[in-house]
């Protein structure tokens, strides 16, 4: 019996590699070949400026507290173009003094501009930048600027965390080679090992080297057990659990999805694949008894449409084709209105518009695209913190709105303005990449369920056929009922009658008895 509609096996990104798509544009040809010009005489290249500001003073009013006054002296220097020399340094100055200011994401862009400009005048202030990229979770662009220079003479310590931002950096433009290649540079003996085990196995499973995957993920999870949190820990089996499961060991995957604590966030989503796990094991009443969760009232609000499909293809492969029409219908009850929600939300947003809808859900206040498409984001670790960078952003900006007479509010306003626009286009544009796909997904599941009820129909012929000749079709079970089990030590076992409790949730198991022919069976 084929499958009677595509579905999608759950080898997702892993939720510790934050990926983001990058575009590009294709040249157009010249509408005709360019004249020839005549070649010109290579002019020598400018000689850079030296270096030769005093920055004694400056350093001397930032400590005593009198840092408006640096900051204008400061650009005083970056006005001047005969000081060419000195102004990646006067950059490192002013987030200096904007940071002792309390603006200190300005501070933290003005530190960065210096390290773009000349990174070796700027080392002594790594230290705070690597503090600041912590404080207002600005990690991966921190790690792409310092990252861009290892010859300057780190400390084992700062290259280690250095290294480690720049990888994060690579895996979340899908750099894995790059990302790979940065890693051993941090210390095992560092406070960073640990991230970058994981790191390292993240990479490898994204570039389907799944073996050479587990051993530093497993590694990791010995070593997180001591010293991590739970959710940590969580997080970590579910992605051990992905990569077995993309390894083709169904098995081990069944093993870590059940590892992730119910009280997570992660739960609903490992306890759905784990669903995956059973059905490629061709386990279809372990199948249907983890979907049972999914198919409670706890789950009502929650975006799972394979859930129900995947519910839907394995009474099918069963021939309980009954179940699977009732499974059919309420499917196409549940997701005909998240599909034009999608469709007339979509029309309505741009990249700015859909990160304002998705802030709006977790702020509790209307959207208009469903809600229950954008539900992950009210836990995701990534949009929480665009949304706190976001929110620091802006409340540095009102700072500097009220220093705008200041010489030297301009430039940070400039960068801090561009900054954070920045942020909200790239996680708006995150969010409609998630609905469009989510459109797209469920415009197929919708027309190809519906073609499955003219296969139900050829397949019900036949057991009518094996009917005329039995004397009757297969007696219909309850799916949900749990037949009487011989109860073991530290277990209760007990029928299902329809009532769901959460405490019960994980825990249904079914016992159902496929009834097709056996010139049906699989």
């Amino acid at each position: 019996m084929s499958r009677p509609w595509p579905l999608t096996a759950p080898i997702r990104l892993l939720l510790l590699a934050c990926l983001a798509a990058g575009s590009h544009a294709a040249a157009k040809p010249p509408a005709k070949p360019p004249a020839k010009e005549e070649p010109k005489k290579a002019e020598p290249a400018p000689k850079p400026a030296a270096a030769s500001y005093d920055w004694t003073s400056v350093s001397d009013r930032i400590a005593k507290g009198d840092w408006q006054t640096a900051a204008t002296e400061i650009e005083a220097v970056l006005a001047d173009p005969t000081k060419a020399g000195d102004h990646a340094l006067a950059w490192g100055f002013l987030g200096k003094a904007l940071t002792a200011g309390n603006i200190p994401y300005a501070g933290l862009l003005a530190y960065l501009e210096g390290v773009k400009a000349a990174p070796l005048p700027n080392l002594g202030f790594y230290e705070e930048i690597l503090k600041l990229s912590t404080q207002l979770h600005e990690e991966r662009l921190v790690g792409q600027v310092l990252g861009n220079d290892f010859g300057v003479p780190m400390s084992e310590d700062t290259r280690s965390h250095v290294a480690l931002l720049a990888a994060k950096h690579h895996v979340a433009q899908e750099s894995w080679g790059v990302a790979l290649g940065l890693l051993p540079l941090v210390s095992a003996n560092s406070k960073w090992a640990l991230d970058a085990e994981v790191l390292r196995g993240v990479a490898l499973a994204q570039q389907a080297r799944y073996t050479d995957a587990l051993e530093p993920l497993l590694a990791a999870r010995d070593k997180a057990q001591s010293g991590r949190d739970e959710h940590f820990q969580n997080v970590l089996d579910l992605n051990i659990a992905r990569t077995y499961y993309a390894s083709g060991n169904f098995g081990r995957a069944m093993e870590f999805y059940g590892k992730v604590d119910r009280a997570d966030t992660a739960w609903p989503e490992a306890l759905f694949e784990r669903a995956w796990a059973h059905f490629r094991v061709e386990d279809m009443t372990g199948t249907l008894a983890v979907l049972l969760t999914h198919h409670s009232p706890f789950f009502a609000d929650w975006y799972f449409p394979e859930a129900e499909l995947l519910r839907a293809q394995s009474l099918f492969l069963m021939c309980k084709f009954p179940d699977t029409k009732v499974t059919i219908d309420a499917f196409q009850a549940r997701y005909k209105p998240t599909h034009e929600g999608l469709k007339s939300g979509l029309g309505q947003l741009d990249a700015k518009g859909a990160f304002a809808d998705a802030r709006a859900l977790v702020d509790g206040t209307p959207t208009k695209l469903p809600k229950d498409v954008l539900r992950r984001f009210l836990w995701e670790e990534r949009f929480a913190s665009a949304v706190d960078a976001v929110k620091l952003a802006d409340e540095d900006l009102v700072k500097l709105e009220r220093l705008a007479s200041s010489t030297y509010a301009a430039r940070p306003k400039a960068l801090l303005l561009a900054r954070r626009d920045a942020r909200v286009t790239e996680e708006g544009e995150r969010v409609l990449s998630v609905a469009r796909d989510a459109e797209v997904d469920l415009a197929d599941m919708l027309t190809g369920i519906e073609l499955t009820r003219v296969d139900i129909l050829t397949y019900e012929a036949r057991l009518y056929e094996q009917a005329a000749v039995l004397g009757g079709l297969p007696e219909e079970e309850d799916l949900g009922k749990l037949r009487k089990e011989q109860t073991r030590k530290g277990k209760r076992v007990w029928p299902f009658q329809g009532e769901y409790w959460a405490d019960e949730l994980g825990w249904y198991r079914v016992t159902a008895r496929p009834d097709c022919p056996a010139d049906m069976k699989r």
